[in-house]
This record gives C-alpha cells, sequence and structure tokens, in this order.
C-alpha cells in the first residue's frame, strides 16, 4: 500500500522552522509517543519535548521543542512551537 505523503510546517512564533513533503511525523504527548502516516485521521494533539519530521527512511530531522501544538488535516501537519 502507498500512502500519500504528508504537507507539513513547523512555525514558532518568529517563523517557519521546516516546510516540506515527509512520510511520517513523530512526536510525544502526555499519553507518549505518536506517529502520524499519510490518510491519517484528523487529529489535533499538544506535543512536549519533540518533533520528528521523516523525510524518506534515511533522512529525518529533530526539532526540539518544550510545548507545542500538532494539528491534522486532509495530509497537511501543521506543528506550532511555544504554544
Amino acid at each position: 500500500m502507498d500512502l500519500k505523503k504528508l504537507q507539513v510546517k513547523i512555525s514558532d512564533r518568529e517563523k517557519v522552522l521546516f516546510e516540506g513533503e515527509a512520510f511520517a511525523v513523530s512526536s510525544k504527548n502526555e499519553i507518549g509517543v505518536f506517529d502520524i502516516l499519510g490518510e491519517h485521521a484528523n487529529f489535533v494533539s499538544t506535543v512536549a519535548e519533540y518533533v520528528v519530521v521523516h523525510k524518506n527512511a534515511d533522512n529525518k530531522v529533530k526539532f526540539d521543542m518544550d510545548r507545542g501544538i500538532l494539528r491534522v488535516k486532509e495530509n497537511i501537519v501543521e506543528v506550532f512551537a511555544g504554544i
């Protein structure tokens, strides 16, 4: 099964930290670690400690953050850091 790629945008109050495609996004909330893949259901969560953008199987980028909000809708993942 070939999942759709995600469009990911991570920003803080001052600037966009990342904008591009990914096959997965990982983070952590008060319940534990979670992953977002293509075709994920609409989802909103707080995030803590980090967000990892998996650009492909060998390339990932980690963004450390104390807290933030993550929203997924129609294969678009938006992360608002520092909120």
